[in-house]
C-alpha cells in the first residue's frame, strides 16, 4: 500500500463524498416509486437498511420541493 499525502487523502475523500451524494440522490429517485407499504420488503430484498432507504427517500422528496 502506497502512503499518500494528506492532500491526496483529502482529494480522494472529497471525491467519495460527491459519489456518495450522487448515490443517495439516485436511491431517493428510485425509492420515490416504491410504495410506503413495500419499502421495508424492498429494503430487505436489496440488502439495505430500511431506515437508511427511508431517509434517502425523504431527503429526495424534500429536495424536489425546493425546486
Amino acid at each position: 500500500m502506497t502512503k499518500r499525502s494528506f492532500e491526496d487523502l483529502l482529494t480522494v475523500g472529497m471525491e467519495l463524498a460527491r459519489a456518495e451524494a450522487r448515490f443517495q440522490w439516485e436511491w431517493g429517485e428510485l425509492l420515490a416509486q416504491v410504495s410506503d407499504e413495500s419499502l421495508k420488503a424492498y429494503a430487505e430484498a436489496v440488502g439495505q437498511e430500511y431506515e437508511t432507504l427511508k431517509r434517502y427517500r425523504i431527503e429526495f422528496a424534500q429536495a424536489r420541493l425546493k425546486f
